[in-house]
């Protein structure tokens, strides 16, 4: 559990004992002033990577969960930057966006528009949730909690080819949901990079 304004702060380690997140989430403290949530969202990508890879142990079902009123002041990295860094993970990002009913453009008619925060979720295999009640919360939680128990992996043979490679999944069945990464990066060799 990571809280975050213009930096990014470990509250505590990984863990699944819920009493040690409940009491995590009891000192965290609401930021105030400025806030640089893709810059934070990239640093919790990059430390939920080294964990997977060196010596610690991620849980099959994995997912980087944002708690945020949406609003960014200071990032240095765009939510396409954070995308990619987050997808290199293959770590999907669900963002809930708390925000007053009167900013939450489904209670009026206009609908959800894609904007980069729900683009930025979409991009790693997440999904963005406006929450502007206690009930849009709970059904954003099941949703996520479902979507982890039906995780699969699918295998396919990677281009060696430097550069953005898009990613599309498809069932047969219209009806179903799939949530995937967008793509991928393949890194040229070392001797390009010194260049």
């Amino acid at each position: 559990m990571f809280s975050f304004d213009t930096r990014l702060d470990r509250v505590t380690g990984f863990t699944s004992d819920r009493r040690v997140l409940e009491n995590a989430l009891d000192h965290v403290e609401a930021p105030f002033g400025q806030t640089s949530m893709y810059d934070a969202v990239a640093e919790t990508a990059r430390v939920v990577a080294t964990a997977g890879s060196g010596g610690g142990r991620l849980p099959q079902r994995s997912a980087v969960i944002v708690l945020t009123d949406g609003i960014d002041t200071r990032s240095r990295l765009t939510p396409e930057q954070v995308a990619a860094i987050s997808s290199g993970i293959d770590v999907p990002v669900y963002i809930l966006a708390v925000m007053s009913p009167i900013d939450d453009t489904r209670e009026d008619g206009r609908g959800q528009t894609p904007g980069p925060l729900s683009n930025l979720a979409r991009w790693t295999g997440g999904e963005y949730f406006p929450v502007s009640a206690p009930a849009h919360a709970s059904t954003a939680a099941r949703q996520i909690v479902d979507e982890l128990r039906h995780q699969y992996v699918l295998a396919f043979e990677a281009s060696t080819r430097p550069g953005w490679r898009p990613l599309e999944v498809r069932t047969r069945d219209r009806d179903l949901v799939v949530r995937a990464r967008a793509g991928y990066t393949v890194a040229g060799p070392v001797g390009d990079a010194e260049r």
